[in-house]
């Protein structure tokens, strides 16, 4: 049985003349990252979670923030073999786009772990309020810093292409508490790899804050379309159509993602963009999120909380809208898909570029 903690969350956007990283190969199976439970932080939440049940995704969360991990997305799995620990990394390395690392507890015959993706990471540097320091993997490209404070107010800082590393300043106007998420293009397209919680007091000694949360802002919330509405109304952004098109792909997507246990853009049908010129629509500008929760009210949320994902969602290009659903076990899986202006195209002009 397993888990993952906050939904997992990517997101796409691109504007024609824009690429992103080709599939990978398949194979992908075989990689052969190594991992060893040996992840500072992730020892520390899963000491701190125990053995006694597989915990929830709040729960997991919460004690991953207070343990100082900026990991994005953990999963859980109460272990009593050394084979379904190994089983359990293996179909998470087979499913992620880097390497994995863990950390475990034990208590007599049983064992939780924990993991996650390490594609880069986000720190605050020790009594320094106004840097990050960031790294981001060699494979990984067009990396960017998204942020949101306590007032809603969104900031986006881009990285250098060339630079895999490095310190970046914290908007001088960035109201604490907030967020910050480090998001960067691998080879399923382009996703959040890390994020801090920027609390109200950095230079307190005290235990990092755990909840940096729109919960009793979007509360009342309870459907995709609600969730985007509510989030354009702040920054007066124009009410997005709803586009049947876009809808029938985003369910497609939702429902195969969902099915397949990964939440990606690329699943060997090309990125957004290709995606919807195969089914007859083009647009001048393509986005898509995707998040994943233990609810679809963890999903909308997660959405909600999100910077990158508050960015594209408000970006003030986007004329149109599509919105799909699926559920797979405990998984819930939403997709929105964007475009500006979109139209639709005759058969013979119909090309996956």
């Amino acid at each position: 049985m397993k888990r993952a903690i906050n939904a997992l969350l990517i997101c796409w956007l691109i504007a024609p003349g824009q690429s992103a990283e080709a599939n990978p190969a398949l194979g992908h199976r075989t990689q052969r990252n190594r991992s060893s439970c040996t992840d500072p932080a992730l020892v520390r939440a899963a000491a701190e979670l125990g053995t006694d049940r597989v915990p929830t995704g709040h729960e997991i969360r919460e004690a991953t923030v207070r343990a100082g991990s900026d990991a994005t997305a953990v999963h859980a799995v109460i272990a009593n073999s050394d084979r379904l620990k190994e089983s359990f990394l293996q179909d998470l390395k087979w499913r992620s786009d880097a390497p994995i690392v863990c950390g475990e507890a034990t208590n007599g015959g049983k064992r939780l772990v924990l993991a996650t993706t390490r594609a880069g990471s986000l720190s605050e540097p020790p009594g320094d309020a106004r840097h990050l320091v960031f790294t981001v993997r060699a494979k990984f490209q067009n990396a960017y810093v998204a942020f949101v404070d306590a007032t809603g107010e969104l900031h986006r800082y881009t990285i250098a292409n060339e630079q895999n590393h490095g310190r970046i300043t914290i908007p001088p106007d960035f109201q604490r508490p907030g967020v910050a998420q480090l998001v960067a293009t691998g080879p399923f397209g382009p996703r959040p790899i890390a994020q801090r919680i920027l609390a109200a007091k950095p230079t307190s000694t005290a235990k990092p804050a755990v909840a940096y949360t729109h919960e009793q802002r979007f509360a009342d919330i309870r459907t995709a379309p609600e969730l985007v509405r509510a989030l354009r109304h702040e920054p007066r952004r124009a009410p997005l159509r709803l586009n049947r098109l876009l809808s029938r792909e985003a369910q497609r997507h939702a429902q195969r993602i969902c099915a397949e246990g990964r939440i990606v853009h690329t699943l060997g049908d090309g990125d957004p963009e290709q995606r919807l010129r195969t089914r007859g629509l083009v647009a001048r500008a393509v986005g898509e999120v995707v998040a994943r929760g233990d609810s679809w009210r963890d999903a909308l949320l997660a959405l909600a909380e999100s910077p990158s994902h508050r960015l594209a969602l408000t970006n003030r290009q986007f004329t149109d809208a599509g919105f799909g659903r699926a559920r797979v076990d405990r998984h819930y899986c939403v997709v929105i898909m964007l475009a500006a202006w979109p139209r639709t195209t005759p058969v013979w002009a119909r090309s996956t570029r």
